[in-house]
């Protein structure tokens, strides 16, 4: 188990007449570094985290951790299987085996000079058992790295993993089908041939019996982008013959997540490139047929100066039916110059939305550390579970990640806490974020009056103003270039601290 433990944040817990549901915001702090890929709620109602741990990069190994649904932690196991580094990316329910999931992960063993690299499929229970494993080992020179995993018919399930060459920059996918023996069937895969193809997500349409692949690239045998778009659709029959080869939408340029909505319609979403009217980058929401044509189109973006950017490519999109929602995780204000070991706060970003991209919600989470999310599921309850990697700039020593947790409700959001189990805590933000003279102050979905104090690093008070939310703009004094604390407090009691950075 996780020795040392701190909890940020608060468990909040609410009733409504229709269902329950408990929603919290956590992170774990150790002195190892974790890395998280992937999550899934069990047939138990707790929550499932897989990824890797260990004190050095060249010595990680495949970990599974589980977390109750207030969102304290249970269990932890380490698996490295006489690999030298070992990862598990991730983590799906068995059909027809209730309490049992398939991970999928990757190994390295060293062997003399060189080192080889494995594919493994896993079978484990709720207790972390390992109850079947098979290694596939990769063509000399190649690294395997599992993506994303869809069940086709008959117990069968498609792969969808990265084929990299030792070379750097340059990397590819491949696709394999197994059975529900493990054993591996059949494999597509095209050698990239101008540097790089980058694997996103898969889905596997039971109702036509097709495959759809896409990937970030060129066309898969030249040296170009379809109509600008660097976003490619692979449609497959179910024994991975190639059918089709299609263009997605051009403003895409990385961490696209797929989301089939019905026999007749596909949604996706991604990073955007920037236009003159909208920031460099920002969230495209697409709606596209069967024949991978666009339907529908929406563009979301929080602040015209401010990165807003999707999270893992496969893994940020989820639905729930009985909620009628879509969920996209995301990150803001993140640093691409300097990512993952970025020196300013990020924010977890939810957009709740349903299927006509109508009736969208934006909540913001985190802005004390760097916040990358990497998984997002819907949950039993109409909610979604989201974990990811937190990195504290603050804290001295190495650089290393720990594992967050964010539950959040039906529409995406923390529940207040009852009145008799005393006032909830709001959620703050102040952007941009690093900024200038003009900033936007978002109180969460408060409305009272708020005292926002501006303090320096050495505590002393340089502005102080009562604002009213929920959002208001705020012109600031001339203050020299470094960090600062805004300090909100109401009735006295201080509801929230952000820490920001003048250019």
């Amino acid at each position: 188990m996780i020795k040392k433990l701190f909890l940020l944040t608060i468990f909040l817990t609410a009733t409504c007449a229709i269902f329950s549901q408990k929603t919290f915001f956590k992170h774990f702090s150790t002195v190892e570094s974790e890395c998280v890929y992937d999550v899934i709620e069990s047939t138990a109602g707790n929550y499932i985290v897989a990824g890797e741990k260990g004190i050095k990069n060249d010595s990680m190994h495949a970990f599974l951790v589980a977390a109750d649904n207030e969102g304290f932690l249970t269990d932890e196991k380490v698996f490295n299987n006489g690999f030298a580094r070992s990862s598990f990316r991730t983590i799906n329910d068995m059909p027809g085996f209730p309490g049992r999931y398939l991970v999928c992960g990757a190994g390295d063993s060293m062997i003399g000079m060189t080192s080889c690299s494995f594919l493994t499929l896993n079978l484990v229970n709720d207790s972390f058992k390992l109850l079947k494993t098979k290694h596939f080992p990769m063509s000399p020179g190649r690294k395997c790295t599992p993506w994303k995993l869809q069940f086709g018919e008959q117990g069968s399930f498609y792969l969808l993993y990265g084929y990299d060459t030792l070379v750097p920059g340059t990397f590819d996918f491949a696709i394999t089908k197994f059975n529900d023996n493990f054993d591996s069937i059949m494999t597509f895969h095209i050698q990239s041939k101008y540097l790089w193809f980058a694997p996103q997500d898969i889905l596997y349409d039971s109702h036509n019996h097709k495959l759809k692949v896409y990937y970030l690239g060129t066309e898969l045998n030249e040296n170009k982008y379809r109509q600008n778009s660097i976003v490619q659709i692979l449609t497959f029959d179910e024994n991975l013959n190639l059918i089709s080869h299609k263009p997605g939408p051009s403003p895409i340029i990385t961490d696209v997540s797929a989301l089939q909505l019905n026999d007749s319609s596909f949604f996706l979403a991604g990073t955007n490139s920037g236009t003159l009217n909208l920031p460099r980058q920002h969230i495209g929401l697409y709606r596209v047929n069967q024949s991978d044509s666009l339907l529908k189109k929406e563009e979301f973006v929080i602040s015209e100066d401010t990165i807003l950017y999707t999270g893992m490519g496969g893994h940020n999109l989820t639905s729930n039916s009985l909620a009628g929602k879509m969920f996209l995780a995301s990150e803001y204000n993140i640093d691409i110059l300097h990512f993952p070991w970025q020196q300013k706060p990020s924010w977890i970003h939810i957009l709740s939305f349903d299927d006509e991209m109508t009736s969208k919600r934006s909540s913001l989470y985190g802005g004390d550390a760097a916040y990358f999310p990497y998984s997002i599921r819907s949950t039993n309850d109409q909610g979604v579970i989201v974990a990811g990697m937190r990195y504290d700039y603050n804290e001295i020593g190495e650089k290393q990640f720990d594992v967050f947790l964010l539950k959040t409700d039906s529409v995406g959001q923390l529940l207040s806490i009852s009145d008799k189990d005393g006032p909830g805590k709001e959620i703050h933000l102040v952007y941009p974020n690093p900024g200038e003279h003009r900033v936007t102050v978002n109180l969460g979905s408060t409305n009272k009056p708020h005292c926002m104090q501006v303090l320096d690093q050495r505590g002393l008070l340089l502005f102080s103003k009562t604002i009213i939310g929920p959002s208001v703009n705020v012109e600031l004094p001339e203050l020299s270039s470094g960090m600062y604390l805004f300090v909100f407090s109401n009735e006295r009691t201080v509801s929230g601290v952000v820490r920001w950075i003048k250019n």
